[in-house]
């Protein structure tokens, strides 16, 4: 059955997956960062295109001050593939979430798979998703989320197909006062609960996995910026993107996070989307840039130090960026990207219980689909199978 979510939700879980994307990998004046601040806006506007063909190609002799071309992996196998210039769709400005990209043009895994150059577009809170932008031939791959996808497709925007989930493990979490905790979906029963509007589907497919009426907690909308004053002004909690965790890295006690993962909605995020027909008619190149993207991921994930330089003083030097709050955020990232089945499996895949679980849960939220109907991961499977090498070690 069709959800009755029509474009106007495709927008709401837009704008949520924006504010949720600040306030894990955004800086601000406060220890948390919301995309309704203008620095998060101003950031977004900054940058909104870079072409990494001219950031990457180049680098300066230190003898004549020039500017040379620079060297990049020679593509191994008999004869070179050329799948020229492709553009991604980031699902937020240039930050630290993007640094396995970073370092796939960087490092040269992306020059050596056949691509002549790969172009970042930074998203931001007024950046149409991914698909919106897949669907007008914009970008050839973007960075989303399974309730955009299963939303774009639901409303006709397209066909389109998760291939692989950076994140094994989503952020959603309801931040709470230490003092007042949040254990149990039930310890919400009869309480206040401040929800942005862009977060009613996940928070809708929260309360259903719980067993919870709507009508059993009073919901207050929230911006989904300042948990702090939110939780003040009498909410047990609010409904961030781990804001808890963040607070706490930046030296701010007293807030910590209840997870929806963990209580009923376990779903992927920071997804590769591309279109069903990209899968059929480009498959070869698919897997020539999922395997560039693992490389990049697999050569930064041990190196803290690097990934937030990529983001603070290259890709993401016109967002003002702050080297402490990049760092903490990696260090929070990292526990969603390496889990126990990303060890056992490979950076970006998705196992069929995964599938399983993500399906049944947005279910939840209105929909009748399959897995099938959401979900490709067919090529990175065959990535995996065939370079086993790949998987990633960690250190």
């Amino acid at each position: 059955m069709k959800s009755p979510l029509k474009l106007t939700a495709l927008a709401a879980v837009a704008a949520l997956t924006a504010s949720a994307l600040a306030a894990c990998g955004g800086d601000s004046d406060k220890p948390e960062a919301s995309a309704t601040q203008s620095d998060t806006a101003t950031a977004t506007a900054a940058d909104t295109k870079t072409d990494v063909a001219t950031e990457t190609d180049t680098n300066t002799d230190t003898d004549t001050g020039t500017e040379t071309e620079a060297e990049t992996p020679t593509p191994a196998g008999p004869e070179a593939a050329d799948y020229g210039s492709v553009t991604e769709q980031l699902s937020w400005f240039k930050n630290i979430e993007f640094s396995g990209e970073y370092a796939a043009i960087e490092d040269g895994f992306f020059a050596a798979a056949g691509f002549s150059a790969v172009e970042l577009v930074a998203g931001g809170p007024t950046v149409a998703p991914a698909e919106v932008a897949l669907a007008a031939g914009e970008a050839w791959i973007g960075r989303t989320s399974p309730l955009l996808t299963v939303a774009a497709n639901e409303e006709g925007s397209g066909d389109f197909r998760i291939i692989a989930a950076l994140y094994q493990r989503n952020p959603y979490a309801l931040t709470y006062a230490s003092d007042n905790p949040v254990t149990s979906a039930e310890d919400l029963i009869g309480q206040t609960v401040a929800v942005p509007d862009a977060a009613i589907v996940p928070w809708n497919i929260f309360l259903a996995a719980n067993g919870i009426d709507p009508e059993q907690i009073t919901r207050v909308p929230s911006t989904g910026g300042d948990a702090q004053e939110q939780i003040e002004a009498g909410a047990i909690a609010t409904f961030t993107y781990g804001t808890g965790a963040l607070l706490a890295a930046n030296g701010v006690p007293g807030y910590e996070d209840f997870l929806l993962q963990d209580h009923g909605v376990p779903l992927v995020g920071e997804a590769l989307v591309v279109s069903k027909e990209t899968i059929d008619s480009e498959r070869d190149k698919v897997k020539a840039f999922l395997t560039a993207w693992i490389q990049g991921w697999n050569a930064i994930l041990g190196d803290t130090e690097r990934a937030v330089s990529l983001a603070v003083d290259l890709y993401g030097k016109d967002a003002g960026l702050e080297t402490a709050s990049q760092t903490n955020s990696w260090n929070i990232q990292l526990t969603e990207i390496i889990t126990d089945e990303s060890l056992a499996n490979g950076i970006g895949t998705i196992s069929q219980d995964q599938l399983d679980k993500n399906v049944n849960s947005i279910n939840l939220g209105g929909y009748s689909i399959t897995a099938d109907d959401l979900f490709d991961v067919s090529i990175i499977n065959e990535i995996y199978a065939e370079n086993p090498d790949l998987k990633y070690v960690q250190q």
